[in-house]
């Protein structure tokens, strides 16, 4: 077993700026009408497929969070066929990782759990688009990447036009093609889609004024994603709650990410008034 202690001091975060981060799980707003998605892919049935490529066997990498959207964009990637070289998260001087404020111990594990090398790299905010496009460029010439894995969502995110602006630019400057596999899948199906291939995933932000401190650590499972639904059908403006996540096991994991120790941080930010699960300390189990 493997074990991943870290500082408990902690250490500040990014500024917000959400085009930044392609696979946000802020706020879980659904505005279009739900609808079943009872189609799941498998290595099996590949023409079921919510997404195409349009390429096969193409080395690309994965825009990594370690939250859910990036892991489900990673697997329906690989069920599509394409050659994922490495998983890219990008911290600044405060070393965490944006609005998930994980330190690159915690992904590094992650990444280790899963099989896929991790490449993190230290930008500056305000020079992120310049910076970004370097480091695509320089795997480019390392591991022959041509393409570029986000978990950007759409349906349900008011910023979803500068979301798919920013991932455009990018594949333009760095020369990438770009994929978006949740581009057009609501949430409640992309929920359904995590619990039905069996990811695990566990909440560790939470907004205090709508899910608040007793949601930190939850796993998203059938009951979970039940009681996001009736808050958003018992709300007025269609918002459940701002969150993000951590999956710790699922398809695409040769082991299991263990938490061992963890804090509940409560702080207001650029990012919000939230709770934070501040992991200090993890290690990787056999799944067998």
């Amino acid at each position: 077993m493997n074990n991943f202690d870290l500082s408990p001091s902690r250490t500040g975060i990014l500024e917000d700026n959400t085009r930044f981060y392609g696979n946000s799980e802020a706020n879980l707003s659904l505005t279009s009408p739900i609808t079943e998605y009872s189609l799941f892919p498998n290595a099996n049935n590949l023409t079921n497929l919510p997404w195409q490529p349009g390429a096969v066997n193409q080395r690309v990498l994965v825009s990594w969070s370690g939250g859910k959207d990036c892991c489900l964009s990673c697997y329906l990637a690989m069920l599509a066929g394409l050659d994922i070289r490495c998983l890219l998260s990008v911290i600044d001087h405060t070393g965490r990782l944006g609005a998930h404020s994980l330190a690159p111990q915690i992904l590094h594990a992650q990444a280790e759990a899963i099989g896929i090398p991790l490449v993190i790299r230290q930008v500056q905010v305000s020079e992120y688009d310049a910076d970004y496009c370097r480091i695509v460029k320089e795997l480019k010439e390392q591991e022959g990447i041509s393409g570029g894995v986000f978990g950007d969502v759409n349906i349900g995110n008011s910023e979803a036009k500068l979301h798919e602006t920013w991932v455009k630019r990018i594949g333009n400057s760095a020369g990438i093609q770009t994929h978006l596999p949740l581009w057009n899948i609501n949430r409640e199906n992309i929920l359904r889609m995590l619990i039905s291939y069996g990811f695990e995933v566990l909440m560790i932000v939470t907004d205090n004024s709508e899910l608040g401190k007793e949601w930190l650590g939850r796993r998203i499972d059938m009951e979970t994603l039940a009681e996001l639904k009736s808050r958003y059908e018992s709300s007025e403006n269609g918002r459940v709650g701002y969150y993000h996540t951590l999956v710790v096991d699922g398809p695409i994991f040769q082991k299991k990410l263990q938490i061992e120790k963890a804090s509940k941080i409560f702080k207001g930010d650029e990012w919000g008034v939230n709770w934070y699960l501040d992991i200090e300390k993890c290690s990787l189990s056999s799944k067998h």
